[in-house]
Formats: C-alpha cells, sequence, structure tokens
C-alpha cells in the first residue's frame, strides 16, 4: 500500500534525525521491516473488502496473494490466486469489486493491472500494463463498479482516477498531481452511490473528494490521517477509514461527520491500520484490520458485531489482507496478499 511504504519511511527518516534517544531497539527494526518496500515481505496486513447483493464478502488478502471468500458471518466459502504475473495470480492484490451480475474486480496492484473473476474465482478478463498512457496503471490501489458495470480505478502512482466499461474499454480519467480542487497524492480508495457521484480518498492530502462520473469536481472534505478506504450504503453515507487515527468515520454525501468508532489496538472494536471498508445491503460494514490480520463487522452506528481472521497462510488466515467486497448474497470476498 502506497502510503504504508512513503508515509511510515518519512516518519523514520525524521525519527533519526532527532535523535536515536527517540527510537526503542524494538520499535526501529519492526517499522523498517513492515513498511520498507526492499523488505515487504515482512508485512503483515490485510486491506481491500468489497460485498456483494447477496452478502457474500470478499477481500483482497494482500500478503498472501489471493482473495478469500466468506459469507456475512465469516465462514469460509473459497479462495484463488498465487503470486505471479499469469491469468489468476497477483503481485500484492490491493482494491477489490463486486458487479450487480456478481463479477469480481481486483486491483492487482503490483502487476499494474485489474482482473475480472467469476464470483467462483473463475478468470474472465484483464487490462492494464505499467506506464502513464491511458489504460496503464503506476501502482493501481482502489477499484469501484457503478450500476451501469462501469469501473472506475484510483491509479495511485499517476495521482489519477481512470475509468473503463465492464470489458476494460478505455473511458475517461482526471486528476494530477497536488492538492487543489480535483488534484490528488496518491489517492487509494474509491466508490461510487446509487447516483454515480465518485467518491475518493486522496490519501497524503488527508481527505475525501467527490465528483460525477465524467470527473467533474463536486465537493471535498477533510477526513482524519491518511484516508484509505471508502464505501457509500444505501442511504448515501460516506464511511471512510482513518488509518493512521485506527478509526472508521462517517459522513452525510456533503461531507458532515456523523459519526466515528475505533482506536488502537487488538479488542473488538480497535484497529490496527485498518484499509478497506465495504458495506452490504443491510447497512452492516465489514473493514480490514489490515495489521491484525482480520476482518471486523460493525452496523451502521458502529456497533461491534463479530471478528473473524488471523495471521497465516490457511484457510480464512490472512497475510496483508487488503481490499474486501461482499455480494448481495452476503458472500466476503477478500484479497489475501502475501499468500
Amino acid at each position: 500500500m502506497v502510503h504504508d511504504f512513503i508515509r511510515n519511511a518519512l516518519r523514520i527518516v525524521i525519527i533519526l534525525v532527532l535523535g536515536s534517544m527517540l527510537i526503542t531497539g524494538a520499535e526501529a527494526s519492526y517499522e523498517f521491516a513492515l513498511k520498507i518496500p526492499s523488505v515487504q515481505w515482512y508485512f503483515d496486513n490485510p486491506s481491500g473488502i468489497a460485498v456483494d447483493r447477496d452478502g457474500n464478502v470478499y477481500v483482497a488478502d494482500d500478503g498472501n496473494h489471493r482473495v478469500q471468500k466468506f459469507n456475512s458471518s465469516g465462514g469460509f466459502l473459497t479462495k484463488w490466486g498465487d503470486k505471479g504475473s499469469g491469468n489468476g495470480q497477483f503481485n500484492d492484490p490491493s482494491g477489490i469489486a463486486v458487479d450487480n451480475n456478481g463479477n469480481v474486480y481486483v486491483a492487482d496492484d503490483g502487476n499494474h493491472r485489474i482482473q475480472k473473476f467469476s464470483s467462483s474465482g473463475g478468470f474472465l478478463a484483464e487490462w492494464g500494463s505499467f506506464g502513464s498512457g491511458d489504460g496503464q496503471f503506476n501502482d493501481p490501489e482502489g477499484i469501484a463498479v457503478d450500476s451501469l458495470g462501469n469501473v472506475y480505478v484510483s491509479d495511485s502512482y499517476n495521482h489519477r482516477i481512470q475509468k473503463f466499461n465492464s470489458s476494460g474499454g478505455f473511458l475517461a480519467k482526471w486528476g494530477l498531481e497536488g492538492n487543489n480542487d480535483g488534484q490528488f497524492n496518491y489517492p487509494e480508495g474509491v466508490a461510487v452511490d446509487s447516483g454515480g457521484n465518485v467518491y475518493v480518498a486522496d490519501t497524503f492530502n488527508d481527505r475525501v473528494q467527490k465528483f460525477n462520473s465524467s470527473g467533474g469536481f463536486l465537493a471535498s472534505w477533510g477526513s482524519g490521517d491518511g484516508p484509505s478506504g471508502i464505501a457509500v450504503d444505501s442511504g448515501g453515507n460516506v464511511y471512510v477509514t482513518d488509518t493512521y487515527n485506527n478509526r472508521i468515520r462517517k459522513f452525510s454525501s456533503s461531507g458532515s461527520l456523523m459519526d466515528m468508532w475505533g482506536s488502537y489496538g487488538k479488542g473488538d472494536g480497535q484497529f490496527y491500520h485498518p484499509y478497506g471498508v465495504a458495506m452490504d445491503n443491510s447497512g452492516n460494514a465489514y473493514v480490514t484490520d489490515t495489521s491484525n490480520n482480520r476482518i471486523q463487522k460493525f452496523n451502521s452506528s458502529g456497533v461491534f458485531l463479530a471478528e473473524w481472521g488471523s495471521s497465516g497462510s490457511g484457510d480464512g488466515q490472512f497475510i496483508d489482507p487488503s481490499g474486501i467486497a461482499v455480494d448481495s448474497s452476503g458472500n466476503v470476498y477478500v484479497s489475501d496478499t502475501s499468500n
């Protein structure tokens, strides 16, 4: 995840400049192991999450390089993928989304492409390559699908959003690097509401931006420290993972803060770098609690309902779970990055 690499690397540099008296040996070695790209195999964090119309939940298990699918109670259903660049393989999958037909789209971050699957993991299509041209990517992080089947991708290192049809045909793009309206600084999460409005977690600008379906700027508002995941419920309310504050923020569609919950820790309702968030048809929120290697489920007011997962490569375990999606039947799909 791009902001993990950069933001924490900068923090380490600052700490080193300030002097060794500010560092404990355990914290210093852990931060280097956890966050620096050259040693990213030490990561232990899930990220993207999505929910389909049946309520199934899909999670991008980043560190395990796979997608896992669960029912709405956390019961394991299936998994697919391993590390590689072939069809159906992944290199640090991040964002994940499900369309109205149950097809699953995965932002295959390290392979700079999008892959499309059936609900059971059958490979259907892929598009994209490394670059900055139309339809190319430099670390695609977030992905969302609107009611018409159009696919929106946060092309993070290119500081833009790209829009495609369901077959990968390029339709539009907007954004460039900066902090003005319509500009981005390593955007990650992206979501679409029932009216076709597009919400983007503009991660390094610590804000959310809202656009129409053509990329026309509508609004922006601040959202904590390193917002990563974003989702919209059926009422148009917007949920954002406030990653470095270890909490979830809930906003109205115009950006008014309605609620927030969470704190640092391992207990129920606590988080350690929450990344992805997804909503089911009942208004429940599913969160990839990335550095705790688990999924947590809440109602729309933040009341804890359930949790599942632990660190590992077995069924229902995670290493770097990132993207998460839920289908209309309540099944949950997870991209298990390092497996």
